[in-house]
């Protein structure tokens, strides 16, 4: 639960600083903080395989998902326009 309310709450102080930045990528409007923090979570996790004082949990990355994803779609309902590519003021 930790790591779902702690990242997900990265994800949207990310994209806050970021001012709500979209790219285009396959067709669709991405938020770049939601990608930046989703790649730099997943090297973290993976990076405790080599670590012996820690331990590589599947879980902890999919609470890590999950909450990037709902910072990501909290952010979608209250700025709508953002993801169609557009900043609102």
């Amino acid at each position: 639960m930790a790591h779902l309310i702690l990242i997900g709450t990265l994800a949207y102080c990310i994209n806050y600083l970021m001012n709500f930045r979209v790219i285009k990528r396959f067709n669709q409007n991405i938020l770049l903080g939601t990608l930046l923090v989703t790649f730099i979570i997943t090297l973290e996790e993976f990076s405790q395989n080599w670590i012996s004082t820690r331990n590589f949990d599947l879980v902890d990355l999919l609470a890590n998902y999950i909450g990037i994803a709902i910072a990501s779609l909290v952010i979608i309902k209250i700025k709508p326009n953002i993801i169609k590519g557009y900043r609102t003021k």
